[in-house]
């Protein structure tokens, strides 16, 4: 039987040490006596300097995570956003920004289904149908939905998810949630500014096509008539201010479509070369009266018919070439088009129709081609005088 274990340093031949673990086990003999004692030692010095190691690796770990986890906590305490981690749709640990945001105390966090702080209980299911699916994928779930607070009242979230393991959604996410109720407020108020103001720009377009048509119906109707060169002269220069009249009304009324969300595409088959050159010709006149010369050049690839919506293609290089005639005072306006056939798709006759109005006109400052795309924008160039527009081009 084992009567004793312990441990001591043994000195080697060459001043070295050496850790052993003894055992002393008693022999008896056949008489049942003691007859020996036996000694059993094992050397465990590298275990004893491993398990040192291992002791000493294991501390630095315990204080990295203790520092990191005092860092997180600091971080997620003094958060001004809610920031949560959810099991199976159930809050396991939450910050004061969140609890703030449902009006529940900190310690009420813990354990609180999400369910509560739906509006309904589709909305509940309807969020969280869509966000599993999408961080099943390993991407971000980012929504806005309105949710309730504990004491009933309602607020609009902006809400951020990420999976901590996509294989398995539900096990754990991280939810952050941003209160944009006073956005959303301020969105909607903008957004019914806008509508009435659409709505407005609409009605007053309208109204005022009506009598401008009957003004051009007459003038048209007088201009036909045996007139002195003077008086036809008015006439004449009183129709070309009423069609720039209204070109510029349907403009405002395509700009209160756009708005409001109601401009439609209206694809179909038109005859692409005898397209380009109706719009060319309808501006030949404008040209000649400035002493313009008015060109093109069409590529040779260009397919004799294309499919799109031609009235919505023409309105833009309608204003592309008045423009060009507006601001040019000498020189010429040339309008090319270029086809581009798509090679991976080359057998269906498909590509890219490029379409450009140059002019040799004043030109734009580079540090104005920025905003050309922004609503009502002018350039404030005193050089072009009466030529300005309203910038709705």
């Amino acid at each position: 039987r084992i009567i004793g274990q312990f441990e001591n340093e043994w000195m080697t031949k060459d001043g070295g040490r050496r850790l052993f673990a003894w055992q002393n086990t008693v022999i008896h003999g056949a008489d049942g006596k003691v007859s020996h004692v036996m000694a059993l030692g094992i050397d465990i010095t590298e275990q004893r300097e491993t398990e040192r190691e291992l002791f000493h690796h294991r501390q630095h770990l315990e204080d990295l995570v203790a520092e990191q986890t005092a860092e997180i906590r600091t971080i997620l305490e003094n958060s001004t956003v809610g920031i949560a981690l959810l099991k199976d749709r159930t809050i396991v640990r939450g910050n004061q920004a969140l609890a703030d945001l449902l009006k529940v105390p900190l310690e009420a966090l813990p354990g609180r289904s999400m369910r509560l702080s739906y509006v309904s209980q589709d909305a509940y299911e309807q969020v969280g149908r869509e966000c599993y699916a999408v961080l099943a994928t390993g991407q971000s779930y980012v929504t806005e939905v309105q949710q309730r607070a504990s004491d009933g009242s309602t607020f609009w979230a902006r809400v951020s998810v990420r999976a901590i393991d996509p294989a398995v959604p539900f096990a754990g996410s991280i939810w952050v949630a941003v209160d944009i109720s006073e956005q959303r407020a301020a969105l909607e108020v903008a957004n019914a500014a806008n509508l009435a103001k659409t709505q407005l720009l609409a009605n007053v377009s309208h109204e005022l096509r009506t009598p401008l048509n009957v003004s051009q119906g007459l003038l048209q109707l007088l201009e036909r008539m045996p007139l002195e060169a003077k008086p036809k002269d008015y006439v004449h220069r009183a129709l070309v201010a009423s069609r720039s009249l209204q070109r510029l009304i349907e403009d405002m009324i395509e700009y209160a479509r756009i708005e409001s969300g109601t401009l439609s595409i209206k694809p179909a088959r038109f005859e692409t070369r005898s397209f380009l050159a109706t719009i060319l010709g309808n501006h030949q006149p404008a040209a000649q009266l400035r002493s313009l010369a008015l060109s093109a050049h069409f590529d040779t690839r260009l397919p004799d018919y294309l499919i799109g919506d031609s009235h919505r293609v023409g309105q833009i290089l309608t204003n592309l070439i008045g423009n060009a005639i507006k601001f040019t005072r000498a020189g010429n306006i040339r309008l090319e088009a270029e086809w581009l056939p798509h090679h991976r798709r080359i057998k269906t006759g498909a590509g890219t129709l490029i379409l450009r109005v140059s002019d040799t006109g004043v030109g734009i400052e580079p540090n104005h081609l920025a905003h050309i795309f922004e609503r009502f924008y002018q350039v404030d160039d005193s050089n072009q005088g009466a030529t300005s527009g309203l910038g709705l081009g």
